[in-house]
């Protein structure tokens, strides 16, 4: 059978089970199948010419900072030594999260290889390694590994006033690099984007009409923030970020945690009129679609096995129970913004899912409805598939891939 060019499909996935490709921000549905093409196109270049795909990382000499109240640094910030403030009591939670022992160090970083700005910072108790990993003998710095990482974080809305206050508390799980650990704790890497997805996809994201300020208390004087981020709600996964990760200290007896403030760009905006009823339609919106998800069949079932690997017949149902209801709300008008319809972030965001697998199970549903039991094209091969019991099991991940693949070459060689 020959070998066909991959789809945009294929070429998302394949970035995506590839974190060292991953651009920030990485919107699949803004970019075109050439530009997937270029980032994939880039990485393997360098990959030939240096085996790797970081550019080379040179730690500057470590330098004894002052001790903190243990809050966030960020990467590339180079910091003066007043005496530290404590926080606040609002970001106080945050502390929980960094070793007041340790204190990120600057690092100099080589030119870039992809849209992906790679930042890393020293330990200022550990001179001769990056917070990227180990160093090895070329001088590369090298994560440890990739893993799902459940975050906490500490929301402080400034934007609200006359004595409405939105402070929240939100979980979110992102995919987070862990690095080498210091003595008594553990250090991992999260990129911005991220970070910023997780919460824009949430029940509760970021919403209104006016660009908004994202940032965290300087370490120093907790009256002071530090933005990492500025842009209209809507746009804040894609735009600039700087610094464009974080690294954050944590060990086993306490959640790694976050705090988050929001605000205007300009302490004189003014509240807009229509704030709080955007923020109160959208939060109306989720909540509906939440309750009209668990009044279908399967709800249960589907929270249960959200965030587990299944066997094959089991990802079938989860596929086919978020495809049947993306399929009954999107682009529906709803009684809370009569101006606007339900839009697929709504319905991933109701659903507890990320947008990429909301867009793998209505792809493999379709797929399995085709070729599976009751398909109109149906294969005993993909029937034995769906029905296999694997220890471990396969997952949603390779049972796509594995149908999308299938789909593909039966597309271009259909059976005589």
């Amino acid at each position: 059978m020959r070998s066909k060019k991959p789809t945009k499909v294929d070429l998302v996935q394949e970035i995506m089970n590839t974190p060292s490709l991953l651009p920030s921000p990485f919107n699949p549905s803004k970019l075109k199948k050439a530009d997937l093409e270029k980032i994939l196109s880039a990485g393997r270049s360098t990959d030939n010419n240096t085996g790797n795909i970081f550019p080379k990382v040179t730690v500057n000499t470590p330098v004894a900072e002052p001790e903190t109240d243990g809050s966030l640094h960020a990467p590339n910030e180079t910091h003066a030594h007043p005496s530290p403030i404590t926080h606040s009591p609002v970001l106080s939670p945050c502390a929980h999260t960094y070793s007041p022992a340790v204190s990120p160090t600057p690092v100099e970083l080589g030119s870039e290889v992809t849209s992906n700005t790679i930042q890393a910072a020293g330990s200022a108790t550990t001179s001769h390694h990056a917070d990227t990993g180990a160093m090895d003998g070329s001088g590369m710095a090298a994560y440890k590994r990739s893993m799902d990482f459940d975050l906490k974080l500490y929301i402080q809305d400034l934007r609200i006033t006359h004595g409405i206050h939105k402070n929240r508390v939100q979980h979110i799980s992102v995919k987070a690099n862990q690095l080498d650990d210091n003595p008594g704790q553990k250090v991992a890497r999260i990129q911005t984007c991220d970070i910023l997805r997780e919460i824009q996809n949430s029940y509760t994201p970021i919403t209104g009409n006016e660009t908004v300020q994202i940032g965290v208390a300087d370490p120093y004087n907790a009256n002071f923030t530090e933005v990492f981020a500025q842009a209209a709600p809507d746009d804040l996964v894609t735009a600039p970020h700087n610094p464009c990760s974080f690294v954050i200290c944590y060990d086993d007896n306490r959640m790694p945690s976050l705090s988050l403030r929001i605000d205007f760009t300009a302490a004189t905006n003014p509240l807009p009129h229509n704030l709080q009823s955007d923020l109160n339609a959208h939060e109306l919106l989720i909540d509906w679609l939440k309750t009209k998800a668990s009044e279908r069949p399967g709800y249960e079932k589907f929270v249960q096995r959200r965030h587990t690997t299944m066997q094959n017949h089991a990802v079938v149902e989860m596929w086919a129970f978020a495809a049947q209801f993306s399929s009954a709300f999107f682009r529906q008008r709803h009684r809370f913004d009569t101006r606007s319809t339900i839009l697929k972030k709504d319905i991933y965001a109701a659903l507890g899912v990320r947008e990429t697998w909301l867009m793998q199970a209505e792809e493999g549903y379709r797929i399995v409805q085709k070729f599976g039991e009751a398909g109109e094209c149906r294969s005993q091969e993909i029937v034995d598939r769906l029905n296999e019991i694997n220890d471990p099991p396969e997952g949603s991940v390779r049972l796509f891939q594995y149908l999308k693949n299938w789909d593909r070459d039966l597309s271009h060689h259909p059976p005589m």
